[in-house]
């Protein structure tokens, strides 16, 4: 009978450590300063005009989250890139940025070098989601300041390409891509919960994901997710180097993430995308009768708090 009584204690308390419930939320401190890294690798498999091209890209950076408030909505955040590289292999040849390279020359080189530690603000809720990304496009227009001896298209270039990568358009999908995981209820191991985003990369990409709660630590959860992709605006036409696109893309997305049980900041993720469809260059002086171009995307994300 005591065998039976302790026996059922256990079964209790099992069943109780099991269903206790997480409110897993940022929880930030005002006058705190909470780092970023990251790296992203992209593999681009396309065919144009028959031939087969493969384009692979790694992006990485560094950067600093300084707490400026603390609001009820969330946190007024003061934001800046400690560091910026961008390394482009294709069937041309391969192209390498650092800003941590002073004797590089090349106009994007220098512009990776001057934005660095230039702060923006950044309205961030305590469920991940951007609010307001403010003068970080401001930015660009003092860092393009420094290419004057250069023609004007070549500056519009070099701006168009930093928005696309930095702008704060692309700025708050790629965060939020990170960040928007957070239940708005409090959850148990194994519970599940959805959010949607949209992110910007030049175009317009939704993503509908489902997390899962999949441990509970001494000091930090463990989520898992799954999402789906596809382009927002299928009849969007985008423009590249001067030319008019259109994107019909689709996929999925696995994740595995580590949160701080104390603060709610991402201590570790990983993010693997796998994509797949067409991009259609419309009809123009540069591309008489246009072209579709076949194309299958990978890329993994890998981010830490250090």
């Amino acid at each position: 009978m005591k065998k039976i009584l302790i026996l059922s204690v256990l079964l209790i308390c099992v069943s109780f450590c099991w269903a206790q419930k997480s409110a897993i939320h940022l929880k930030l401190k005002k006058g705190e300063t909470y780092k970023q890294s990251t790296k992203a690798v992209s593999i681009v498999e396309q065919q144009v005009m028959g031939m087969d091209m493969e384009v692979k890209m790694i992006i990485s950076g560094n950067m600093s989250y300084k707490v400026i408030s603390v609001t009820e909505e969330g946190y007024e955040m003061e934001v800046s890139y400690n560091s910026l590289s961008l390394n482009m292999s294709m069937p041309q040849g391969t192209t390498a940025y650092d800003s941590e390279d002073e004797t590089d020359e090349e106009p994007y080189a220098k512009a990776l070098r001057a934005m660095k530690n230039k702060p923006f603000q950044v309205s961030l809720s305590k469920y991940g989601e951007v609010r307001e990304v403010r003068n970080l496009d401001a930015m660009f227009d003092d860092v393009i300041r420094q290419f004057g001896d250069l023609p004007a298209a070549d500056q519009e270039q070099i701006k168009t390409q930093l928005m696309n990568s930095y702008g704060e358009k692309s700025f708050k999908g790629s965060i939020e891509m990170l960040t928007s995981i957070y239940p708005r209820k409090k959850v148990a191991v194994g519970d599940e919960w959805g959010t949607a985003i949209t992110l910007e990369t030049g175009f317009s990409i939704d993503i509908k994901s489902s997390f899962t709660l999949e441990e509970i630590a001494a000091d930090y959860y463990v989520i898992k997710g799954e999402s789906e992709i596809e382009t927002a605006l299928k009849d969007e036409l985008v423009e590249v180097n001067g030319m008019k696109m259109q994107y019909d893309l689709s996929g999925k997305m696995d994740a595995n993430i580590k949160v701080d049980k104390n603060t709610g900041w991402i201590m570790d993720a990983v993010f693997i995308q796998q994509i797949s469809g067409e991009a259609k260059i419309q009809d123009s002086a540069q591309m008489p009768g246009g072209i579709t171009i076949p194309m299958k995307i990978n890329n993994e994300s890998t981010y830490s708090d250090q």
